[in-house]
C-alpha cells in the first residue's frame, strides 16, 4: 500500500475534503497562471472559471494528432 494511500486512510473525512480543496485551488491557480502567461493579460478568478478554453481534442481517436500554434503573449486572445 503506498504512503499515499495510508495517508488518505489515516486522514479524517473532514481533514480529507480540506486537503482535496487546497488540492483543486491550487490547480486552477497553476492554469490562471498559464492563461495570464500566454495571454499577457491579468486573468481574475471568474474568468479562469467561466473560460471556454479547451486544450484537448474534440474527438479522442488513433491517428495524427494536430500541432497548436503557438502562445504569443499580447497576441494570442483570451477564450
Amino acid at each position: 500500500m503506498s504512503k499515499f494511500v495510508k495517508y488518505l486512510q489515516a486522514d479524517s473525512p473532514r481533514g480529507f475534503l480540506k486537503s482535496l480543496a487546497t488540492v483543486a485551488k491550487s490547480t486552477l491557480h497553476a492554469i490562471m497562471g498559464r492563461m495570464a502567461t500566454y495571454t499577457g493579460q491579468e486573468i481574475t478568478w471568474d474568468m479562469a472559471w467561466n473560460s471556454k478554453e479547451k486544450l484537448g481534442p474534440t474527438k479522442y481517436e488513433w491517428g495524427p494528432v494536430p500541432i497548436p500554434q503557438v502562445s504569443v503573449p499580447g497576441v494570442t486572445k483570451f477564450v
